[in-house]
């Protein structure tokens, strides 16, 4: 039987509860949460096992355009190209483990800023990652 949702480790359930609580994150839903940790995961090279699963959102909530960024993300890193376009449950999974530390990462690089420096820290960061890939196509 084919996967219908998406999961997190149950133990990290009160972390995306917290992160929708930060300002940053106020009003997103727990499908943009999740896309966000994955690409904090991601960032990191970070994919540890699950210690337990929890249901988060189903995979009907997702969009054509968050499907596209779970297969860029998945396969750059994995380079597992064709396996994982040909075996959605295996691109989910890798998706899911990423954002199994990236929510982590997350949590804490905000508990590790004052208050409101996590949000131009990120700034930062999108704004260098920006330069980087205009240079590079320049």
């Amino acid at each position: 039987m084919a996967k219908d949702r998406i999961y997190i480790d149950a133990e990290d359930r009160p972390l995306y509860d917290r992160l929708e609580k930060e300002k940053l994150f106020k009003g997103r839903t727990k499908r943009e949460l999740f896309l966000f940790a994955m690409s904090i995961g991601a960032k990191h090279d970070a994919s540890p096992e699950f210690k337990s699963k929890a249901e988060f959102f189903h995979l009907r909530d997702l969009k054509q355009e968050d499907e596209a960024v779970i297969k860029a993300i998945v396969m750059h890193k994995t380079g597992k190209k064709h396996e994982l376009l040909a075996d959605k449950d295996a691109l989910y999974l890798e998706a899911e483990r990423y954002a199994n530390a990236g929510i982590k990462l997350l949590i804490n690089e905000i508990d590790s800023k004052k208050f409101g420096s996590y949000e131009i820290q990120l700034e930062k960061n999108l704004f260098e990652t920006f330069n980087k890939i205009k240079n590079k196509n320049n």
